[in-house]
């Protein structure tokens, strides 16, 4: 594994609970921006790279939740944010438009919406709400369900409710939801094509759903009764097997949380599960995890990090970033150790140089931490070798 660079790309994020993240080519000019929003009187911002970071304040009038998802919902060829909102609202200022308050009166902090985040765009700032009701919609992604072309927007509410929405053609107008499930027990979604039919599944920590031309039937995945509810998942073929894992981390545990890389036949019926983070080792808070080949060598590995948020506390316990490579049996390397946590890290080429950077943000700061106290969003830059 090659060794990285850090460098912050916000050391005075200020703001609370950073919750949302997300990369997209949101501006169009073919590298990835970062953005990410939360709590702490409400923000998102959108980070982008050109020999610095810049930082743009989309809008203070909302409080984005975890889930985050980039669509072009809007068909300008360009991804547009979906995410769902979380309150109570301390409302700031925003650039121009409105949080969509006239639509879901009383409803600010349960609402889905979505944000233009080209900042050529004379709407942006804006933000358009279509949905409410929610209590907590913790997981938001996007994906093309039944083959038509456009792409839908699955959400899922923490031990709440998964759902799935169709973009109408003027996407202010509210959107039709369609509930697949009114609980699942926390958290953890994905979409991927796990039988390799060409549609996309969705796949969560309490069973996947097939998709059967648009009707998802539901089956078991072999994670054990004593496995916490709260995860991050994620779909990819991490042995080379030319099948599809399911890798699961434990999210919230403040102490020996757990990866789990399910196996299966190709059908998804005959499942084997091998943990490759024991509660031995001690890990704590992995809400992050991508599957990528982070280190260019062809082959897919496994991305995670530590959480700040007392899950580690700075001082007897310090967040470690870390990828897991498989080539017969499973090595985990640590790539980042600084005392600085992630929350919702991603994988993406944001500096245009052909490699893959790794970018986190906080959720909540560690008294202490690597930046005094303060939030942050970091990047972890490979050192190409020299030569």
């Amino acid at each position: 594994m090659q060794p990285y660079e850090h460098e912050f790309v916000d050391a005075q994020g200020g703001y609370d609970e950073w919750g949302a993240a997300a990369v997209a080519d949101f501006d169009g000019d073919g590298v990835p921006e970062f953005a990410t929003g939360g709590r702490g009187g409400g923000f998102l911002h959108l980070y982008d790279y050109d020999g610095s970071w810049c930082r743009y304040e989309v809008t203070h009038a909302v409080s984005p939740n975890v889930g985050a998802a980039p669509i072009d919902v809007d068909g300008d060829g360009r991804p547009e944010l979906v995410f769902g909102e979380w309150g109570p609202q301390v409302r700031g200022e925003s650039r121009g438009g409105t949080a969509g308050t006239s639509r879901y009166p009383g409803d600010e902090g349960k609402r889905l919406l979505w944000a233009p985040m080209d900042p050529s765009r004379d709407d942006f700032g804006e933000v358009h709400a279509v949905g409410g009701g929610f209590d907590d919609p913790h997981d938001v992604l996007a994906g093309d369900l039944d083959g038509d072309g456009d792409e839908e927007v699955v959400v899922r509410e923490k031990d709440g409710p998964l759902s799935v929405y169709d973009v109408p053609a003027d996407p202010t107008v509210e959107w039709e939801q369609r509930q697949l499930t009114d609980r699942l027990h926390g958290d953890g979604t994905s979409l991927a094509d796990l039988t390799g039919n060409g549609r996309l599944d969705i796949v969560t920590n309490q069973g996947w759903y097939e998709n059967d031309d648009g009707q998802f039937d539901r089956h078991d995945l072999p994670l054990s009764e004593d496995w916490d509810h709260e995860t991050r998942l994620a779909v990819g073929d991490v042995d080379d097997d030319a099948i599809p894992e399911v890798v699961v981390t434990e999210s919230e545990v403040d102490h020996e949380a757990r990866i789990a890389v399910l196996s299966h036949d190709g059908a998804g019926r005959d499942w084997e599960r091998e943990i490759v983070i024991e509660r031995s080792r001690d890990r704590r808070g992995l809400h992050s995890l991508q599957i990528a080949d982070v280190d260019g060598d062809g082959r897919t590995e496994v991305f995670s990090a530590e959480m700040e948020n007392g899950k580690t506390d700075g001082q007897h316990t310090t967040p470690e970033w870390f990828v897991l490579s498989y080539d017969g049996e499973w090595t985990e390397e640590v790539v980042f150790d600084a005392n600085l946590g992630a929350h919702e890290a991603k994988v993406a080429d944001v500096d245009d140089d052909g490699d893959l950077e790794i970018v986190g943000k906080i959720w909540h700061p560690n008294l202490p931490n690597g930046n005094g106290t303060d939030h942050h969003v970091s990047c972890l830059d490979p050192i190409p070798p020299k030569g």
